[in-house]
């Protein structure tokens, strides 16, 4: 005997194997502006519907109460459509565009031996636009004033055709990301830092070659050498043996910033102006150094971070 619990474990599965294999009798209809709250049990699986017409724009939410949930979304043909990250606590929205209409079919499930409460909300269903601009403001209508968001920008042959902001640069201030939002691109700005590496070699002041302590001596001398193009120092000691791996770091791209300054006698940001952003013609821009000196133990050095405008 097929029993309710045996019927959502096999449901699960089947979701793993991405398979749009659901029970009519254990569904629930889904009613647009119509709020469902319900307790998901460990291993447990909600399956909802939603009928809805062809080139339609849905969206909606998931609060996840207290519980993270997989929300995996089917069209009438039973292939995916869409599938959140289940990331954490807290709502986390969906949206899907369709192409047929019929019965779509949203899949709730909990993750291994978690249960709690979630409720569920479809907030539009509307038609697609045909404008480019109106669609592109339909797929980030989930960014508004209650969340972060970004800027989307569309060039082509040289002509900007499509800037707008959405949702907001800064929730704690109230102000809205607009085209002339400033941004801090964080690790984004690690090639600028090659560059000017790249530059200085090009000039002959410097080679990939050369051991990092010939431009900052007072570098730990840790019986390998390490070389301007393997700057993979993170701790007190090495991870391994320069040019043998390759892992994620910061403290590389600061001694690189450090070596530049040494080098051309002025920092990395008056480098960057004076012989990137300036010929470039880049003045929309914005460079801001680390963390004040004062602050720094003696013999450290300072990154910089760029931050850069959309437009």
């Amino acid at each position: 005997m097929l029993t309710r619990a045996r019927a959502a474990f096999l449901l699960a599965f089947l979701i793993a194997e991405h398979r749009a294999v659901v029970f009519a009798q254990i569904a629930r209809p889904l009613l647009v502006a119509r709020e469902l709250t319900r307790d998901l049990g460990r291993d447990g699986v909600h399956v909802y519907t939603l009928q809805v017409g062809a080139r339609r724009f849905v969206r909606g939410d998931v609060d996840q109460q207290s519980i993270d949930v997989r929300v995996s979304i089917y069209d009438p043909s039973g292939s995916l459509v869409f599938r959140n990250s289940a990331s954490g606590r807290g709502t986390d929205p969906f949206q899907f565009s369709t192409r047929v209409a019929g019965e779509y079919r949203i899949v709730i499930a909990s993750p291994v031996g978690e249960h709690g409460r979630y409720s569920i909300v479809v907030r539009r269903d509307e038609p697609i636009p045909t404008a480019p601009a109106e669609r592109v403001d339909q797929l980030f209508s989930t960014y508004d004033t209650s969340s972060p968001g970004g800027v989307v920008l569309v060039r082509r042959g040289g002509k900007v055709l499509f800037a707008r902001g959405y949702g907001m640069a800064d929730l704690a201030r109230r102000l809205p990301n607009t085209v002339d939002t400033v941004f801090n691109v964080a690790s984004v700005s690690k090639p600028f830092t090659g560059l000017a590496v790249a530059q200085l070699e090009s000039q002959g002041r410097l080679s990939l070659e050369d051991d990092v302590r010939k431009h900052v001596p007072e570098l730990p001398d840790f019986g390998t050498a390490i070389k301007v193009k393997h700057l993979v120092l993170r701790q007190r000691t090495l991870n391994f043996a320069p040019g043998s791996r390759y892992t994620y770091s910061n403290t590389n791209y600061t001694l690189l910033a450090e070596i530049v300054r040494r080098i051309a006698g002025q920092s990395l940001a008056v480098w960057l102006e004076r012989e990137v952003f300036g010929p470039a013609g880049m003045p929309r821009r914005r460079i801001r150094s680390g963390a004040c000196r004062s602050s720094r133990p003696a013999g450290t050095v300072g990154a910089v971070q760029w931050h850069v405008r959309a437009g």
